[in-house]
């Protein structure tokens, strides 16, 4: 059973990016979290490849200060539009992609319950 979580997704998105839009994992995050970044919480934050690596991977909690910064619903809104206009632009196949993280997402909870 697949896990429901900050790396599984980004792992689907990454997987769906077209070759000649390869980023590497931290430019990914870039993209990802481009208004946190250009926010004023995000004025002196950087990624430290070692750590961004290990959320990639699963072994390490996303940042809490990008926690708490999408916590907002108005964030979480930017979120959306960033991943809309951004990263699904770069994919061959968006709506598969959107699709597999659906079945993750349903997935785990239906195993849940």
């Amino acid at each position: 059973m697949d896990r429901c979580d900050f790396s599984s997704i980004m792992t689907i998105l990454r997987s769906y990016v077209r070759e000649n839009n390869q980023l590497n994992q931290s430019e990914f995050l870039y993209e990802v979290f481009d208004d946190f970044l250009s926010s004023p919480e995000g004025a002196d934050f950087s990624f430290d490849n070692g750590l961004v690596c290990r959320w990639m991977s699963g072994q390490a909690k996303v940042s809490p200060k990008l926690i708490n910064y999408y916590s907002a619903k108005s964030s979480q809104l930017k979120l959306s539009d960033t991943l809309e206009h951004m990263i699904l632009p770069m994919m061959f196949d968006p709506d598969k992609a959107l699709s597999d993280v659906y079945l993750l997402w349903n997935g785990t909870y239906l195993y849940q319950a």
